[in-house]
């Protein structure tokens, strides 16, 4: 009955979780690693094997460890939920403890550098500074910038609706820096005669002209505009990082940005409740 479950099984369960491609691509490499280190199927691991593997990781980085813990715990949690398994032979694992400190993020300098560094004339330009400044200004996940659609935009409150992990949604409010960007690419991108899409942020290349920007294009372009700013030390997800950060800085309550993120729980947001909306704009504006 094991070899009946496999690793395709699992992630059609957490497809209908609709979790997100980029997560979904994340369990299957990290699932898939561990498959071939035990030569056979996951199904079949013994509790030895798994702790075996644990032993061979710690050369990577403690969160990465963490992330690939977490997907073999949650495959045979849900297999032996399932009655695949009478035992969960990952019941014992551990991870191994996080590094207590605040994830790194950039000055005021640096977001001003960087913001002054883009250029602003053709097509691309302005919807390139839409993605930047959507990271910045709301804290957004790439993915989630990437999966925006034309009706997530709600100019008449300016609020963008925001599908985030586990496809849960939230309303993030948008500054008035942001919104004059947003409103610049909406008039480009409503005369641009190729859009076959309702994604906000469409390629304008030739191999997929018009359609949704992918996601690692969209990761590639933030790498490119940091690394022409001087600031390629910075990964793009640093972005949500000076955002949270930042607004701690200047006085915002946890809570607030805590629902601006998009946490499940408060104690996530402590790395660096239900809130009125009116304070979350009162949060975001303290931006500028």
């Amino acid at each position: 009955m094991q070899a009946d479950f496999s690793i395709e099984d699992f992630l059609n369960f957490l497809r209908q979780r609709r979790l997100s491609q980029h997560t979904l691509t994340a369990y299957e490499s990290d699932l898939k690693l561990v498959e071939a280190f035990l030569e056979k199927p996951l199904i079949q691991a013994r509790e030895r094997e798994l702790f075996r593997y644990m032993a061979t990781l710690d050369h990577l980085k403690a969160t990465t460890v963490r992330r690939r813990l977490i997907a073999i715990k949650r495959f045979f949690d849900y297999a032996e939920r399932q009655g695949y398994l009478a035992e969960d032979p990952a019941g014992n694992l551990a991870a191994p403890g996080l590094p207590k400190r605040l994830p790194k993020y950039m000055s005021d300098k640096e977001v001003k550098r960087l913001l002054d560094s883009l250029p602003y004339e053709s097509p691309e330009d302005i919807r390139n500074m839409a993605i930047i400044k959507l990271l910045y200004y709301t804290g957004m996940r790439i993915g989630e910038v990437q999966q925006l659609q034309e009706e997530h935009i709600l100019w008449d409150s300016k609020q963008l609706l925001v599908r985030g992990k586990g496809d849960k949604e939230r309303l993030i409010p948008i500054s008035q820096k942001l919104l004059e960007t947003l409103e610049d690419w909406f008039n480009v991108r409503a005369g641009l005669p190729f859009v076959k899409s309702n994604a906000f942020f469409v390629s304008l290349g030739r191999n997929h002209r018009g359609k949704q920007i992918s996601y690692g294009a969209m990761r590639q372009i933030v790498k490119r505009l940091l690394a022409d700013a001087g600031l390629g030390d910075y990964s793009p997800h640093k972005l949500r990082h000076t955002f949270a950060t930042q607004l701690l800085d200047r006085g915002a309550p946890l809570e607030q940005i805590s629902k601006l993120l998009g946490h499940s729980r408060l104690d996530t947001t402590l790395i660096y409740a239900q809130t009125e909306p009116g304070k979350l704009r009162t949060a975001v504006e303290l931006l500028g």
